[in-house]
């Protein structure tokens, strides 16, 4: 491979203009749509309907948007808005402009010696819409517009032929899932299709050339065969002959062993039409159809390609005479003579068909479109017979383009799209404006979620932030016509405005290199002060229909490899490529270029999604980091196969490895009884306890489809998700297939995991199409590892993008390859904002003692520091800067310290798996100037005798600092039945609902109260593990046991736990509710409390008028549907569900001053306030109104 070198930006911020041309004051803006391509006209009475009272005053903007089709970054990328050149005739009511409209197609056409039979030619195309757009202004009056023109000469060579192409594009389906290459319905029937031939120029070396592409699947390795059959009025027994053909060998690939999908590149059938000699004279112009039928076997019907087939497009190109018939006529001129200096036009025009006889008495106007940044007028002279018109001296790639019409004629007439606002995207970064460092890009229906995230990013991240939305980015990055390199040169400009040498937002090791197209492995400079770009709002593989402007959906970058289309492992759908800024770009290689901006997805499809999304990202950047120590606990599941339990447990050991504090929850569900018929119910709810304990990483790794985990039962589905809540919301990598198919279908697991508020995931890592089981076990360790190391400031789009590179790294891209690894890693997409912050350690903490002895870091020592069952055990430490060992006198805060089970070993067909992730005490102990101590009582646990690991994790009072730390010094001695001094059974101290002031026993409550109790026991301590032992039940009228009770429960002081449990939808009527609790000793204590619910159209608004509060919270209760002499209770409770303050007899509006039920101020932080309406023995409530208290 050849060596790197260092790439410096060729477009860099000189590039761009610094203001736009829809800026300008006093000026009005309207769009148009372009629905053919070719010459377009407007008159004067159109533009006075469109709000402009003078033609002359009116330019239009715009540029030719199949420059961008190659997604190239270079010098000659069109930048802003261009003035389209035109021509004008008339005056008053009568006067016209005319344009040229190159159309969403690019085509090029080259002749060389082997034309007619095979010529060369290419094709582009805007795979982003079906139409072209241009944006009429009043504000240039007195800018130039006029056409360049060329004056041709009296003597030189005018062939009175040209090449015709017909150019014809289906949007028929892939059948595979978001397949982009066709869109529609996908046709399973014989292809059949008709074209005409007009005017042919009939000497004996014409031919025509037909040639065709599309999609198949098979069960075997197919070819193409085509059937051409003739017609002409008025003429029997026409003929085709001579014919030549040339098929392209099918690009394919075998997905199982009886099954093709591929891409059939041009196949080109070059033939001759042989008319009978005696055919009738007045018929031999007619236009000559072609009926074709492909694929067929032997003249039949029967299909060669036996599953599907999907036309893609067809090209006819074949010699034509210079008849100008219609009202134009695009030309392609054979330049391979060069003694031809131009072309004729015939003033005299036979009749066709139903085309009568005509005469040309004034000269066609002739443009030169070659380039169509550049068009000429070209002006003929004349002859008896023809019009000649030279050739501009003007250097041209293949055939020039000429295209003919009549100004007397109607033209193309474009359609008023509505109006633009002005706006100034390219002042961005110039004079005293910043660049920012997060944009968010969405659509008008979303705007204001989009604001509130970004004032969200502001407030409580100090982040510079810029809201776009589609329309406005295309307007001046794409001529006001959807393409996605609109998106990307907006960024491209951010970028190179922002550049800066920062580079503390990276990782140490991050490897920043792509190939460039002469293979050649280049490193990339790419620090700036741009790094995150979010999509907000709804996405569809179906750019052309559904991201119009004004549609109200944004523009994905779908595979444009017609091969990688056609198979499923090849597919994919990259958000990263709006994020690719690199100038050396090829767009079949998307998959292999690395992203220098983080790209993330919202995929928002209602005002609900977009509410939620925004409510749950506020509520984690108000909390961060948190006060649990969520950061150590993991939940990782695997599908039920050996694979993939093979799969979970390799990711669960780099878990172990990355963060050796780490407490895993490890879910596989092979090793769940097969014969239990409760199976499923275990494994939702052992996942459901994990999340509810505060999760800060998830993942996946097995089958799934769009809306679940699943293979043999569903392990998590979209139902689930809705049912289960939860305060911490991790982040995610999954490594499974289509869980977010943004692009396709807005129900996919990933779409509810971030819209649900009270649940889901904050961000997650998931592949939008099918992904092979290897690259998913790589993603999850790759995003483990990185999230594990993230330095404090960074920010989950970091961790995502460093992963992603290093996937793709590890993969060895090759300049040319398309091998499957690595173009399947262009399937991963984060979901998710991409600026959410990360925890990020700045500390470490140390066990200096445990038991009176110092703990070892060899593993020799494991287990080394034998305790006897129910002993108790002085643990002592320090948090230490990183790099330091000495305590960091600076730090003060709290410990949380988790005491784990002795390891437990599983082998599952020989396959031997070892863990340690089952706790059996849990405290949290004060940190002052770096140092901290904690005595606790020593369980024997289930599995003693090995060593027990010791999880710390540490957050500093101002929750600016962090550290963890891990020992597996300790070890409980194993005692076959190990006793306790301890007889005394635990204190349940507390037991009330919704507020200890007001709860009597057989109060009425509403129908979700919340239960609160304290319990403690000062010898041996609560039972916190998960053990079969452990008594700890809840239950609900003497039938109904309430699940995952342990998660609802946090550690307090004097070997302490406090509950915190929210109940739901409880029916009317008197109800009881019993609190079973154990020690470490087996001791048992139980308490009951009764209650009723009555559930009424009791009901009222409360709002809160202070948000944020500052000094005091003002309220006020309107809707109220209650007698005046009912009695209103306010409830303040924070964000984990506990209730802080309660206030009875309060009025319809009134102030809160922002200090708990003892009179203390309350920390700064989010809650929840609602009123309680009593009505004599009929209750109800307001809805919770969420504030934040920042004093």
């Amino acid at each position: 491979m050849p060596t790197a070198s260092v790439s410096a930006a060729t477009v860099d911020k000189s590039h761009f203009a610094q203001s736009s041309k829809l800026s300008i004051p006093g000026g009005r803006y309207v769009k148009i749509r372009c629905d053919k391509a070719g010459v377009q006209q407007i008159t004067a009475a159109q533009l006075r309907d469109w709000g402009f009272p003078s033609i002359s005053n009116v330019r239009i903007l715009g540029f030719n948007t199949n420059e961008l089709h190659d997604n190239k970054l270079d010098t000659g990328t069109p930048d802003d808005l261009g003035i389209i050149k035109t021509y004008r005739t008339g005056s008053g009511d009568n006067a016209k402009l005319f344009f040229y409209n190159p159309g969403i197609y690019q085509i090029s056409v080259t002749s060389d010696a082997t034309y007619p039979k095979k010529p060369t030619f290419s094709i582009s195309e805007n795979r982003y819409s079906n139409h072209t757009y241009y944006i009429l202004t009043d504000a240039l009056t007195g800018t130039d517009d006029r056409m360049t023109e060329v004056y041709s000469k009296s003597s030189g060579k005018w062939p009175a032929t040209h090449i015709s192409a017909q150019y014809s594009r289906w949007r028929e389906s892939h059948p595979e899932h978001g397949g982009v290459f066709y869109i529609g319905g996908k046709s399973t029937d014989k292809l059949s299709y008709r074209f005409e031939i007009t005017d042919p120029d009939r000497n004996t070396a014409s031919r025509c050339n037909l040639n065709i592409r599309y999609g198949f699947e098979s069960t075997r390795n197919p070819s193409s065969t085509f059937k051409l059959t003739p017609a002409m009025a008025g003429v029997s027994d026409v003929q085709v002959s001579d014919i030549e053909t040339t098929t392209v060998s099918n690009a394919h690939a075998q997905s199982d062993l009886y099954r093709y999908h591929g891409y059939t590149n041009w196949s080109n059938v070059s033939f001759k039409v042989i008319i009978p000699s005696g055919a009738d004279a007045s018929a031999l112009s007619n236009p000559i159809v072609i009926n074709v039928e492909t694929p067929n076997t032997d003249g039949g019907t029967a299909h060669t390609l036996s599953n599907w087939i999907a036309r893609h497009d067809e090209m006819v190109l074949y010699t034509r005479k210079n008849y100008l018939r219609d009202a134009q006529m695009l030309m392609y001129v054979n330049t391979f003579d060069t003694a031809n200096t131009g072309l004729a036009l015939s003033k005299k025009i036979p009749a066709s068909g139903s085309m009568p006889e005509a005469t040309l008495s004034a000269a066609p106007i002739v443009w030169d479109v070659s380039v169509p940044s550049n068009i000429a007028r070209i002006q003929p002279t004349s002859t008896s017979s023809a019009w000649n018109y030279d050739f501009r001296t003007q250097d041209v790639a293949g055939c020039r383009q000429l295209i003919a019409f009549d100004p007397s004629k109607t033209q193309y007439i474009p359609e008023m799209a509505g109006t633009v606002e002005p706006q100034n995207l390219h002042a961005i970064g110039t004079g005293g404006s910043s660049v920012p460092t997060m944009l968010i890009v969405t659509v008008d229906a979303f705007k204001p979620q989009a604001q509130k995230l970004a004032d969200l990013h502001r407030e409580y991240q100090g982040m510079d932030v810029k809201v776009v939305t589609h329309d406005q980015i295309i307007n001046e990055f794409s001529s006001g016509t959807p393409h996605a390199m609109a998106y990307r040169l907006f960024a491209k400009m951010l970028f190179e405005r922002g550049r800066s040498s920062d580079a503390s937002y990276q990782y140490d090791d991050e490897n920043i290199w792509h190939y460039d197209s002469n293979g050649n492995r280049t490193i990339v400079d790419d620090k700036s002060t741009f790094r995150y770009m979010l999509l907000f709002g709804p996405m569809s593989y179906d750019n052309v229909h559904m991201a119009a402007p004004g549609n109200g959906y944004l523009l994905t970058y779908q595979a444009e490899d017609p091969f990688l289309t056609n198979v499923v492992t090849g597919n994919y759908a990259l958000a990263d490529y709006f994020g690719i800024v690199n100038d050396d770009f090829v767009g079949d290689r998307a998959h292999q270029t690395y992203a220098s901006v983080a790209v993330g997805i919202i995929d928002a499809l209602t005002q609900a999604d977009a509410d939620q999304a925004v409510d749950k990202i506020g509520d984690y950047l108000k909390n961060f980091p948190g006060e649990s120590d969520r950061f150590n606990r993991l939940t990782m599941l695997g599908d039920a196969s050996r694979q993939f339990t093979e799969d979970a447990y390799e990711a669960r050991t780099t878990a172990a490895a990355a963060n050796p504090a780490g407490i895993i929850d490890n879910i596989y569900t092979e090793l769940y009884d097969s014969g239990n018929d409760n199976r499923e119910d275990q494994v939702h709810s052992d996942i459901a306890a994990s999340l509810n304990a505060g999760a800060y990483f998830f993942s996946y790794l097995g089958h799934s489809r769009a809306e679940a985990f699943e293979s043999v039962f569903p392990v998590w589905n979209n139902q689930l998700i809705a049912s289960t809540y939860y305060d911490h919301k991790p982040f995610a990598a999954l490594g499974t297939c289509s869980t977010f198919t943004y692009d396709w279908y807005n129900n996919s697991l990933v779409h509810n995991f971030i819209t649900k508020s009270g649940g889901g995931m904050m961000a997650v890592v998931a592949a939008c199409r099918e992904v092979f089981p290897t690259q998913n076990t790589m993603l999850v360790q790759e995003v483990i590892n990185r999230l594990y190391s993230a330095k404090s400031g960074m920010y989950i789009g970091d961790v995502y993008r460093a992963a992603k590179r290093t996937l793709m790294r590890d993969n060895n891209m090759a300049a040319s390859s398309y091998e499957n690894l690595t173009v399947n890693s262009g399937c991963y997409v984060l979901a998710g904002d991409p600026a959410l912050p990360v925890i990020g350690l700045t500390h470490k903490a140390v066990l200096d003692e445990i038991a009176g002895r110092q703990p070892s870091t060899s593993d020799d020592d494991e287990g080394s520091t034998i305790v006897e069952p129910y002993s108790t055990v002085t643990l002592k430490g320090h948090i230490a800067a990183i790099g330091d060992d000495t305590a960091d006198s600076g730090f003060d805060g709290t410990a949380t310290i988790t005491v784990l089970d002795g390891p437990e070993r599983s082998t599952l067909s020989k396959m031997a798996m070892e863990w340690d992730d089952s706790q059996i005490a849990k405290f949290t102990v004060p940190v002052k100037d770096g140092i901290f101590e904690a005595s606790f009582t020593m369980p024997p646990g289930n599995l003693p005798g090995i060593c027990n690991r010791i999880s710390v994790y540490a957050i500093s009072s101002g929750k600016d600092m962090v550290a963890t730390g891990v020992s597996k010094s300790l070890s409980v001695k194993a005692e076959n039945d190990p006793e306790s001094s301890d007889t005394e059974a635990p204190t349940i101290a507390s037991m009330y609902l919704d507020n200890a002031a007001t709860f009597r026993a057989g109060a009425a409550v509403s129908s979700n109260p919340v239960v609160y109790a304290t319990v403690t026991d000062a010898l041996t301590g609560i039972d916190v593990s998960d053990a079969l032992s452990n008594n700890l039940r809840l239950v609900l009228d003497g039938t109904t046991e309430l699940q995952n009770v342990l998660s609802h429960m946090t550690p307090s002081a004097d070997n302490g736990m406090a509950l915190v449990y929210p109940l739901s939808d409880l029916a009317d009527g008197r109800h009881t509710l019993s609190l079973t609790v154990s020690d470490n000793a087996g001791n048992t204590a139980s308490e009951s409390i009764d209650f009723t619910v009555i559930s009424t159209d009791l009901n009222a608004t409360l709002t809160v008028e202070d948000d944020p509060a500052r000094d005091m919270m003002s309220y006020s209760i309107t809707d109220l549907t209650v007698p005046e002499q009912a009695e209103l209770t306010l409830v303040i409770r924070d964000m984990s569900g506990s209730t802080v303050y309660t206030a009875h007899g309060v009025g319809a509006a009134g102030t809160w001053d922002l200090t708990d039920n003892a009179g203390n101020k309350v920390p700064d932080g989010r809650y929840k306030a609602n009123v309680i309406i009593r009505n004599g023995n009929v209750y109800g409530h307001s809805p919770s109104a969420e504030f934040v208290v920042v004093k």
